[in-house]
């Protein structure tokens, strides 16, 4: 079975979006998975759909194409080319810098439409992808495995990418925190590394206590107050949320 791929359009201009619709259909491929002549509903969509190809008019009656993007962005977790579709090319380096994978020009030439729609399929077909444990399958890992440096105590560097990362945990005898990965004896981390420092290197790790950061993909589900997590992570007893991160952690997981 050939596989179908879905796409958003985002435009302020119905007949606009018409003539792109009537455009695509020609692609046997390609589905029209919705449309929004806003950002904010673009926004709701876009979650709700999770397209493979985005077309993005820059001009938004409520922002721009770009503004509503770098909204979205750390939500996006799976892979989705952005194709910017604009009157003007003025646009056409900003958007190759921030968002785009390609730029469309109104109105449409449809060979370059067809030139496009192939370079982006040829591109979405050639990723590589690294095979992942089925618990983390499930939720759909980003298109870019971000990598977490690990500076040791002896200023050791090891790297990991955040899908082998089970959780942190805060060690009050040594004052410093330590990182437990896949299959690993836990890893102490240099003396200076903060929460803050782990949280801002992905928007998987979420704080649970003050002494404790775990990877969200590997939470299994929450029982009193105790994150329980998949395997290989699932005899971690002391996984315990304090009430100030209680609703956010709620709130993060029911997203997932």
């Amino acid at each position: 079975m050939k596989r179908i791929y879905n796409v958003v359009i985002i435009d302020d201009d119905q007949a606009s979006i018409d003539n792109l619709v009537a455009c695509l259909n020609s692609f046997q491929m390609l589905e029209i998975a919705g449309t929004a002549r806003n950002g904010h509903l673009g926004k709701k969509i876009i979650a709700k759909n999770k397209p493979d190809l985005l077309f993005l008019d820059m001009e938004l009656t409520d922002m721009s194409g770009i503004d509503m993007f770098n909204e979205i962005k750390n939500e996006i977790d799976w892979s989705m080319r952005v194709i910017i579709y604009s009157a003007h090319d003025k646009y056409m380096l900003q958007a190759f810098r921030e968002v785009a994978f390609d730029y469309l020009l109104k109105p449409i030439d449809p060979l370059e439409l067809e030139t496009i729609i192939s370079r982006t399929l040829e591109d979405i077909n050639s990723e590589l992808i690294p095979v992942a444990p089925p618990y983390i399958q499930l939720r759909s890992l980003s298109k870019d495995h971000k990598a977490f440096i690990i500076a040791t105590p002896t200023n050791d560097l090891q790297v990991f990418h955040t899908e082998d990362i089970g959780y942190f945990k805060y060690n009050q005898e040594r004052k410093l925190w330590e990182v437990y990965p896949c299959n690993q004896s836990p890893i102490a981390l240099r003396r200076n590394t903060t929460a803050e420092y782990i949280l801002k290197s992905s928007p998987e790790f979420v704080q649970i206590h003050q002494s404790c950061i775990i990877n969200i993909n590997y939470l299994g589900t929450i029982k009193e107050k105790r994150c329980v997590l998949y395997p290989p992570f699932d005899q971690a007893n002391d996984l315990i949320i304090s009430n100030i991160f209680h609703k956010k952690l709620l709130k993060i997981f029911q997203q997932f």
